[in-house]
């Protein structure tokens, strides 16, 4: 006698077939909340690798039984999860069993807030008024991917900032590092902006030229909602590897950035340059200080002025 089995069981059943075990433990807990998945003899064995074996340390006889309880869930549709917020005290349970580490209970709200179970944003309960605001100004040094992060997420609540870089370009240790096969040792979602939309990642662990397309959205990555552009360059004359003359002149040679206002901020004093700046499209030129003391307020008067009093275009 011939059993037909529906193709959505079969794509199903092939998907977890290949699911890490681990994973598929946790499936379990959260749509169901039996707790009996996260002990014994389904509680996975200690594995300090960076990519785990999949099995978990399970007899194969577990292993079978905790695919075949996923794949009874799913069968009939999508259902419900059981559990919408574990909560530290669970979360913490749950990640115990499925590491088998006496993982530290300050790891679970960070986790919650990593997956989306609680609000990861800032919020102002009474948010302050625009002279407030512009009157702390924050200087970010590095533009790497967190440096990036942070200014989205300030800029979200109205606070101005400025990123500063000594290379030409942004990145961090993405721009600086270049040799062969040069990529990430960690997992790809890692480097996804929650801002942004999803990545179609091409790579589990992709390589240096990816991600730094992703920072910059260039090629694939150059769609507008998958990062945001600045609202204000602070370019320098002076930087390795690409003169701050020559990155001027791309930037008001490119239709996407044109319209960002370019700030030349370096230690020269020089006619010339300051002549050959403004031909260039620059749309200031400032010194920089020499005491610390100086450049934090000269920033501050920068940030109320491009950011409090000046209009510009809105970033796209």
């Amino acid at each position: 006698m011939n059993v037909e089995v529906s193709r959505e069981r079969l794509d199903l059943s092939s998907t977890v077939a290949e699911g890490d075990i681990r994973c598929l433990l946790m499936v379990l807990m959260h749509m169901t909340g039996d707790e009996r998945w996260l002990e014994p003899p389904y509680k996975p064995k200690r594995d300090v690798r960076l990519i785990p074996d999949p099995d978990a340390g399970l007899p194969q006889a577990i292993q079978d039984e905790i695919r075949a309880a996923v794949v009874n869930l799913f069968a009939r549709g999508h259902p419900k999860p059981v559990i919408s917020d574990p909560g530290d005290e669970l979360m913490l349970r749950m990640m115990r069993a499925c590491l088998g580490e006496n993982v530290t209970p300050e790891y679970a709200p960070l986790m919650r807030e990593e997956m989306g179970f609680v609000a990861r944003d800032a919020r102002w309960t009474k948010a302050p008024s625009n002279e407030t605001l512009a009157q702390q100004h924050v200087l970010i040094v590095g533009a790497g991917v967190c440096a990036i992060a942070l200014g989205v997420a300030l800029g979200r609540l109205g606070i101005p900032y400025t990123i500063v870089e000594k290379n030409d370009e942004l990145g961090g240790t993405w721009y600086i590092n270049r040799y062969p096969g040069c990529g990430v040792d960690t997992p790809n979602h890692s480097y996804s902006y929650s801002f942004g939309s999803r990545n179609p990642w091409t790579r589990y662990f992709c390589q240096r030229e990816e991600l730094l397309d992703y920072l910059l959205r260039r090629g694939k990555y150059g769609q507008a909602t998958h990062s945001p552009r600045p609202g204000l360059i602070l370019l320098d004359l002076n930087m390795p590897r690409k003169d701050g003359r020559e990155v001027l002149r791309e930037i008001k040679a490119t239709a996407e950035l044109r319209k960002i206002p370019v700030v030349v901020f370096t230690t020269s004093k020089a006619d010339t340059d300051i002549e050959s700046v403004y031909e260039l499209g620059a749309n200031s030129f400032i010194s920089k200080p020499v005491q610390f003391e100086g450049l934090v307020n000269l920033m501050r008067v920068i940030g109320q002025y491009w950011f409090g009093t000046v209009e510009l275009p809105l970033a796209k």
